[in-house]
């Protein structure tokens, strides 16, 4: 190997430099890119994708750009002491203890999760119920993310415990609300656990 070729191995590349900017709503759709708004104003491409409004962070050389995976966000919240649900009545769980909650998305006694602005994503949702006593008739959780339902039945007489779990886009403004309905026929007692995590921009 010549001197010259060793030197080229330990040449300095371009410095690499990390950028804070906004998602914009792109022209057309461009599913391998995404457009980002700097603080000063620039717009540039990046690839990725992301919804509009969100935070990103760019890892960028001034001539490739790309998005950098996101840090943790979301929380966990439980209800431990029971709620009561009357026979035949669909009821919103609200959550009484704060687990962890890392940019305000849920106020505890509350019963919605609100996605916090700047954080859109896709976000992982799961919620688990349990019941104080056994269940018969139609029994079901349900979780409404952003208008969109997903439910899940007891999957037997007697039964008494059931998760739903799904991964949701959300843009910021976007509700969580977790609901059971039992027709057990007398008021039964829940307790349970949510957790939501964005998994992606």
């Amino acid at each position: 190997m010549s001197a010259d070729e060793i030197a080229a191995l330990f040449k300095p590349g371009p410095l690499w430099r990390v950028e804070r900017g906004t998602i914009v709503a792109d022209v057309a759709p461009t599913p391998a890119h995404c457009r980002v708004e700097l603080p000063e104003g620039r717009v540039i491409s990046v690839l990725g994708a992301a919804m509009p409004g969100t935070y990103v962070q760019v890892m960028t050389d001034g001539s490739i750009a790309f998005l950098v995976p996101p840090g943790r966000a979301g929380g966990s919240w439980s209800r431990t002491s029971g709620q009561s649900v009357g026979s035949g009545s669909q009821t919103t769980i609200t959550w009484t203890t704060e687990g962890l909650d890392t940019h305000g998305f849920l106020t505890p006694t509350s019963g919605t999760v609100t996605i916090p602005a700047g954080m859109g994503g896709l976000y992982a949702i799961t919620a688990q119920l349990d019941a104080a006593a056994t269940l018969g008739g139609r029994c079901y959780g349900q979780v409404t993310a952003a208008g969109r339902i997903y439910r899940v039945p007891f999957t037997s007489p007697g039964e008494d415990l059931v998760s739903v779990s799904a991964t949701v886009p959300l843009a910021a403004g976007d509700t969580i609300s977790v609901a059971v309905f039992h027709a057990s026929g007398s008021t039964i007692k829940w307790t349970g656990y949510l957790d939501v995590y964005r998994i992606s921009y």
